[in-house]
């Protein structure tokens, strides 16, 4: 038998008339904040003729909105042309955040996690509909920008970087932290 151990609502949590239902609060127009990529896809979903691409994304922002996921729906395959290159240039900033990853490799489900899941922080456009039947209030994204100050360094970059420093470790005496020998070659025991 398992006991669980339940904390008392704060104030806060009292006062408020929703529900404890897991949904998201809705994010005004044009709302700006960071996120974290967390994942996506690219192909074709099961029982559906079209291909698709997203990429899930958690708010890191303190504040309000803090941990709520959505859902980037890039439309890449889109008959509008206008609207497939505005997702391209958007998945394009996803790639430039983390230094340019994918430069030479598909964009693949595989790849959208092996280099952008967990390194992508970026800047996050919301957007807010109406739905035409329920009136249900819809958040989407409108679209990603740089934030500069966690930007990796392009992929290029970092292997220089890591080649210097082999090159350094592997130079002779290079790190050498051993017992110094006395002039008669005995090792000080």
């Amino acid at each position: 038998m398992s006991e669980a151990f339940l904390s008392q609502l704060s104030q806060e949590d009292m006062e408020y008339d929703g529900f404890f239902d897991g949904q998201n609060k809705t994010i005004p127009e044009g709302y700006e904040t960071t996120v974290l990529v967390t994942g996506g896809f690219n192909g074709m979903e099961e029982g559906k003729a079209v291909q698709t691409c997203y990429i899930n994304v958690i708010i890191s922002a303190p504040g309000e909105f803090y941990n709520q996921k959505y859902r980037y729906n890039a439309k890449i395959y889109d008959m509008d042309i206008s609207k497939r290159d505005l997702a391209k240039k958007n998945l394009s900033v996803i790639d430039a955040q983390c230094g340019f990853p994918m430069n030479g490799h598909h964009l693949t489900t595989e790849n959208i996690e092996d280099f952008w899941s967990g390194k992508a922080h970026l800047r996050a456009k919301f957007g807010l509909m109406i739905g035409e039947q329920d009136g249900r209030e819809i958040n989407f994204i409108r679209g990603f920008g740089l934030v500069r100050e966690k930007m990796l360094p392009p992929v290029g970059d970092r292997d220089a970087e890591r080649r210097a420093i082999a090159a350094e470790q592997d130079a002779p005496g290079a790190g050498y932290q051993g017992t110094p020998v006395d002039s008669d070659g005995d090792i000080g025991f």
